[in-house]
């Protein structure tokens, strides 16, 4: 199963000894296999990009949405909530969400930033924006947080941001679709597979943009509802007993 090419598109933010693994096994377990999976066109497209792979070998088979569980509560502030869940690092482009809070709070749109996930490799201009931030005091960072706790997130929140720069798949857009959160995400890698037209698409680094797109469904009931309702439907297209199906008649056909 191809999840994501991280270590060869982003080879300096990526830990050198795991980059250093992936590229030692992966091109001649490429060349091995019979057949492959990958989770997203996006991923298809990156394995044949990168390693001269024949497509018709490759078969997409979508992920699903995590199963789901009782909502464990979880103090939150008090005003409209821009969610970010995933690991702290560079390439998901969270010091510039922090920007576009920035941007948000300077044009006097009431909202706190909550940031979902542990730190990451490369994680330090991260940390140095959020305490550099004018606005500090309504960025909560909560580390990892449980399934359970997750779902709560989701629940509460009222937008999520996603400024990713490169996605195998993009779960959090999907999780939150299927609770009922807009999104607002990047138009790149497998992102606009995911979402669909379910979501507010921007560009990948531009803070101006994801400051915009954040400030129309924070103040526009009838676009957060539009969104509310695609995403629910955008995510009923995904789910575990597909990408089962799709995997066992791969699996199924190799070894015939």
């Amino acid at each position: 199963m191809l999840f994501d090419f991280v270590s060869f598109l982003f080879p300096k933010r990526h830990q050198l000894k795991a980059t250093l693994l992936e590229k030692m096994w992966m091109r001649p377990a490429l060349a091995r296999s019979k057949a492959l999976l990958a989770i997203s066109e996006s991923t298809k497209n990156d394995a044949v990009k990168l390693f001269g792979i024949n497509p018709d070998k490759i078969t997409v088979s979508y992920l699903g949405p995590a199963v789901a569980v009782q909502a464990a509560p979880i103090a939150l502030p008090a005003s409209p909530i821009i969610l970010f869940v995933g690991t702290l690092e560079p390439r998901k482009n969270v010091a510039m969400l922090v920007e576009a809070f920035n941007q948000l709070r300077r044009r006097a749109i009431d909202c706190s930033l909550v940031l979902a996930g542990g730190w990451g490799w490369q994680s330090a201009q991260i940390r140095g924006a959020v305490t550099a931030s004018p606005y500090a005091a309504d960025i909560k960072v909560l580390g990892y947080v449980s399934e359970a706790q997750k779902t709560f997130l989701y629940q509460h929140a009222t937008v999520l941001a996603f400024p990713s720069r490169y996605e195998g798949f993009g779960m959090p857009p999907l999780e939150a679709m299927s609770e009922g959160l807009p999104v607002v995400t990047t138009n790149i890698s497998s992102l606009p597979e995911v979402v669909g037209d379910a979501a507010l698409l921007i560009g990948p680094d531009l803070a101006d943009e994801l400051s915009d797109a954040l400030a129309q469904v924070l103040t526009d009931d009838s676009l957060r509802q539009r969104l509310v309702q695609a995403g629910l439907a955008q995510s009923k297209k995904f789910n575990w007993q597909n990408t089962a199906d799709v995997t066992l008649r791969v699996l199924i056909n190799a070894r015939a």
